[in-house]
């Protein structure tokens, strides 16, 4: 009896492993729910709709459409706060230069970038590896090329202007942020790069974007939206020389017309051609101020003496940007 019940104990275990050896393959299979890149973008179509969720991803609430800007404000010096600055609430943390890691506001700021800069490079990538193979035609291809390099070329730039000591400080040692220019294919672990490598980086993909980009694109990046960044990013790296040779060459050869109402650029709505010499805007429904504004109602520019609108206010000036002296 106790023989016959060893050998059946050793039947069940050959049985169960055989199974697991038998199902091996038939547990392995790929997640239904996902499609490689190189089977989903095989079409133009399927292409310009991963562009546009790139593009979606700046214009978030958590970045160019709102965020990016209302941190910036933030992080200057020409603002007032209208109560004590809160440590512990997620804006305080930003004027007090100390964000801790539960802080989801700025990661959400940090998360929409380098989202934006995954689906750009899936969207070079395709073109770059012919995966497009339904005869779209090549000047379609350079420009979703050209748009998706400008994408990653300010999500890159915005996000180390927030996220890493200005390029004014020591750009060659400072660390800046992690530079992704290739296609997720797995998890991958980037070290951050030096503060001067990000910029150069930066402006390698916006100086190849300008080469494919369309002379006009509506509300999506064009060659005027490429010189435009181009020139801020300049200026931000101290470089005046370059900053004012790709701004004269943008003024001198622009389709846009300039308003001398400064309000007007703020009025502008829905995806109508720019108003007001706007270069580039984001479309969205709304941020989490509802609309965009420059300060929230914690936080307003300062008016006081010396303040920066008082000064334009006295300049005598109608039209705010061409302020001499």
């Amino acid at each position: 009896m106790f023989k016959k019940m060893k050998y059946i104990q050793y039947i069940v275990i050959f049985a169960i492993l055989g199974i697991l050896t038998g199902c091996e393959d038939f547990v392995e299979i790929d997640p239904v729910t996902q499609t490689p890149a190189e089977d989903a973008l095989t079409t133009g179509a399927n292409l310009e709709a991963a562009l546009f969720s790139s593009y979606e991803q700046i214009a978030a609430d958590a970045f160019l459409g709102g965020r990016v800007m209302f941190y910036s404000i933030l992080l200057g010096d020409n603002y007032v706060p209208e109560f004590a600055v809160n440590a512990t609430e997620f804006t305080g943390q930003v004027i007090l230069r100390n964000v801790n890691e539960v802080n989801v506001e700025v990661d959400e700021v940090w998360s929409s970038g380098y989202r934006a800069i995954a689906r750009a490079n899936d969207v070079i990538a395709a073109v770059d590896n012919g995966l497009i193979t339904d005869g779209s035609s090549p000047a379609f291809l350079d420009q979703m090329k050209g748009e998706a390099l400008f994408i990653r070329g300010v999500a890159h730039f915005e996000i180390v202007r927030l996220f890493a000591q200005p390029y004014s400080n020591n750009p060659a040692s400072d660390l800046g942020i992690p530079i992704r220019v290739e296609a997720l294919t797995e998890d991958v672990k980037l070290s951050s790069a030096t503060v001067a490598d990000v910029y150069s980086q930066v402006l390698t993909d916006l100086n190849d974007a300008l080469g494919l980009l369309p002379a006009t694109n509506l509300n999506r990046a064009n060659q005027e939206v490429a010189r435009a960044y181009l020139a801020r990013v300049y200026f931000n790296m101290l470089d005046y020389e370059n900053a004012f040779t790709v701004a004269n060459e943008l003024l001198e050869s622009t389709q846009v017309t300039f308003s001398g109402t400064p309000l007007t650029p703020f009025r502008n709505s829905g995806n109508l051609v720019p108003q007001g010499g706007v270069f580039f805007q984001i479309v969205a429904d709304g941020n989490f101020f509802g609309s965009f504004r420059p300060s929230s109602i914690s936080y307003n520019l300062s008016t006081g003496t010396g303040g920066i609108l008082t000064a334009l206010e006295e300049s005598g000036e109608d039209d705010f940007r061409i302020v001499e002296g």
